[in-house]
């Protein structure tokens, strides 16, 4: 399967996700597809429900709220009140942090 591309770099999506889980334990990509399906579902109500969703070894999601500020539109310049949000915010393990900056 060829990777999908974005700005030239290699994106690995939800669906070579679930490719890996069917080559690693030989259920059908029916079967893993609902499995990654209720992972990433089961995340998203944790953080609905503000708690923080940690994944050991890997790195830990929670929500931040943002609040309402004053920007510009870039092309016109004109100026603007954003409206507050809640964001995801996604901090990164030491052990993964090691693994990425073996040299």
């Amino acid at each position: 399967m060829e990777k999908a591309r974005r700005d030239g770099r290699a994106v690995f999506t939800k669906m070579e996700l679930i490719w890996k889980v069917v080559a690693a334990t030989g259920f059908s990509q029916k079967d893993a597809a609902l499995i990654i399906e209720t992972i990433l579902n089961a995340m998203v109500n944790a953080l609905r429900q503000g708690d923080k969703v940690e994944i050991r070894g890997f790195g830990s999601f929670r929500i931040r709220q943002r609040q309402p500020r004053l920007s510009r539109n870039p092309s016109t310049g004109v100026a603007l009140m954003t409206s507050a949000k809640t964001i995801a915010y996604f901090t990164t393990s030491q052990p993964l942090l090691r693994a990425l900056n073996k040299g």
